[in-house]
C-alpha cells in the first residue's frame, strides 16, 4: 500500500512535472516564436534603416550637388551681371564716341559746305577778274598799238617815225610828257599840233629826215633837235594869281627844258574873261588856256571846243589800264592762291570726314556686337535665373524628403530599441526556461 502511494504520488509528481514541463515547452515556443518574429521585425527594420540611411545619403549627395550647382550659378550670374555692367559701361562710351563724331560729322560736313562755297565764290571771283583782265588787256594793247604806232598820225608819217625811232628820231613830244587829268585838255589845247613833233639830236639829224621825207614824197613831218636848247629868259609883267603851265607838267627822260622853251608865257585860268588887262599881256607875248581847252594865243587867235582823239586822255587811260592790269593780275594770283588754301583745306575736311566716317562705321559695328553681347547676357542671365528657381524648387524637395526620411529612420530607430528591448527580454526568459 505504502509502495503503492509512493507510486501514485510518483506518478502524480511525474504528471506535474510532466504538465509543467509541457507548459515550459509550449512557453518556450511560444517565446521563440515571437522571438523569431522579434528577429524578422528587427531584421526588416535593420534593412529598412539601411535602405533609409542610403536614400539620406543620396539625397545629401543630390543636395551637396544642387548646392554646388547653385553656388555656381551664383558666381556665375555674378560674373555675368559684372559682364554686363562692363558691356553697357563699353556700350556707354561707344554711344557717346559715335555721337560725338556725328556731330563732329555734321560740324565737318557744315565746313565743308562753307568752304564749297568759299570755292565758288572765288572761282567765280577768279573768272570774273580774268574775263576783266582779258577785256582790259585786250583795250590795253589796243590803246598800246595806237600809242605806240602813233596809228593818230598819217600812216605814212608813223611808219617814217616808227622806222627811225631809236636812231635819228628819239620820239615825238607827247611821249616824254605827263599831266595831271584835270590839265589834260589845257595842255593838249596848248601844244595842239606840237605834240606831233618828233624829237631828233640835233638840227643836222632834221635836216637828214626832212630830204628823206622829200625823196619818198611821205608828205611833212616836224622835227624838234634837243641839243644846244638855249633858256629862254621871259622879261614880262608879273602874273601873279595864274598858274603856268610848265608848272603842272612832268617831263621824263629828255630835259625839261626843251618842253618849258614851248610852253613859254601860257599860263592857265579858269576863263579867259578872268584875265585883266589881256591886251597888253597878249601884246607881251602871253598866251591864255583855260582847263576846258578855251585857248588864246599870243598872236590873238582863239580855239576851244572838244578833242575828239585826246592824247592825254589816251595815255591816261594806258597807265590806268597797266596799273588795273596789275591789280587784277595780283589779285587773280592772290585768288588763285587763296584757292591753292582752300582746295588744301577742303581735301583734308574730307579726309577728315572720310576718317571719321569710317571710324563711325567701325564704331556702328562695334556697338552692334556689344548689344549682342549684351542680349545674350542678359539671356544667360534669365537662364540661370531660371535654373536657380527649378534648383530651389528641387532642393526644397530634397530638404523635404530628406527631413521626412530622417523623421522616418528616427521612428524605425525608435521601433528597433523597442524590438531589441524586446529581444534581450525574450532572450533573458529563454535563459530562465534553459535554467
Amino acid at each position: 500500500m505504502a509502495k503503492q502511494n509512493d507510486i501514485d504520488r510518483h506518478e502524480i509528481e511525474l504528471n506535474r512535472c510532466k504538465d509543467e514541463l509541457l507548459n515550459k515547452k509550449s512557453e518556450y515556443n511560444k517565446h521563440r516564436e515571437e522571438l523569431l518574429r522579434s528577429l524578422d521585425e528587427y531584421s526588416v527594420l535593420k534593412t529598412r534603416i539601411v535602405g533609409f540611411e542610403q536614400e539620406l545619403r543620396e539625397l545629401n549627395s543630390r543636395i551637396q550637388r544642387v548646392n554646388d550647382e547653385k553656388n555656381d550659378l551664383y558666381k556665375n550670374s555674378v560674373l555675368t551681371r559684372c559682364q554686363l555692367n562692363t558691356s553697357y559701361e563699353t556700350l556707354r562710351k561707344v554711344v557717346s564716341e559715335a555721337m560725338s563724331l556725328i556731330t563732329k560729322n555734321r560740324e565737318i560736313s557744315s565746313e565743308i559746305e562753307n568752304v564749297t562755297k568759299s570755292k565758288t565764290i572765288t572761282d567765280t571771283e577768279i573768272r570774273k577778274r580774268e574775263e576783266e583782265l582779258s577785256q582790259t588787256n585786250s583795250r590795253l594793247n589796243v590803246l598800246k598799238k595806237i600809242q605806240n604806232n602813233y596809228e593818230w598820225l598819217p600812216q605814212e608819217l608813223s611808219k617814217f617815225i616808227i622806222d627811225h625811232k631809236g636812231r635819228e628820231i628819239i620820239g615825238i613830244l607827247a611821249d616824254f610828257i605827263t599831266v595831271p587829268e584835270e590839265y589834260e585838255t589845257a595842255l593838249e589845247a596848248s601844244l595842239g599840233e606840237k605834240l606831233n613833233w618828233s624829237l631828233v639830236n640835233d638840227l643836222d639829224s632834221a635836216e637828214s629826215l626832212i630830204r628823206e621825207l622829200e625823196n619818198l614824197d611821205l608828205g611833212r613831218g616836224t622835227f624838234y633837235p634837243v641839243k644846244n636848247t638855249a633858256v629862254r629868259v621871259s622879261r614880262s609883267t608879273s602874273n601873279e594869281g595864274l598858274l603856268a603851265l610848265n608848272d603842272v607838267i612832268v617831263v621824263n627822260d629828255i630835259d625839261k627844258q626843251i618842253i618849258s622853251n614851248i610852253l613859254e608865257k601860257i599860263y592857265i585860268t579858269n576863263s579867259l574873261a578872268d584875265v585883266t588887262d589881256l591886251e597888253d599881256r597878249l601884246s607881251e607875248g602871253y598866251s591864255f588856256v583855260t582847263p576846258l581847252g578855251n585857248y588864246i594865243d599870243s598872236s590873238g587867235y582863239v580855239s576851244g571846243g572838244h578833242f575828239s582823239n585826246s592824247v592825254f586822255e589816251r595815255k591816261r587811260e594806258i597807265e590806268e589800264l597797266a596799273a588795273n592790269s596789275k591789280r587784277l593780275y595780283d589779285d587773280i594770283n592772290a585768288s588763285k592762291s587763296e584757292l591753292s588754301d582752300i582746295n588744301k583745306v577742303l581735301s583734308n575736311l574730307h579726309s577728315e570726314s572720310s576718317s571719321s566716317g569710317m571710324k563711325l562705321k567701325q564704331l556702328e559695328i562695334y556697338e552692334a556686337e556689344i548689344r549682342k553681347d549684351i542680349d545674350n547676357l542678359n539671356d544667360r542671365c534669365d537662364r540661370y535665373l531660371e535654373r536657380v528657381k527649378v534648383v530651389g524648387f528641387e532642393l526644397s524637395g530634397y530638404e523635404s524628403d530628406k527631413s521626412n526620411k530622417a523623421d522616418m529612420l528616427n521612428s524605425i530607430s525608435r521601433d528597433i530599441t523597442i524590438v531589441e528591448n524586446k529581444k534581450h527580454h525574450l532572450e533573458g526568459g529563454f535563459r530562465d526556461l534553459e535554467a
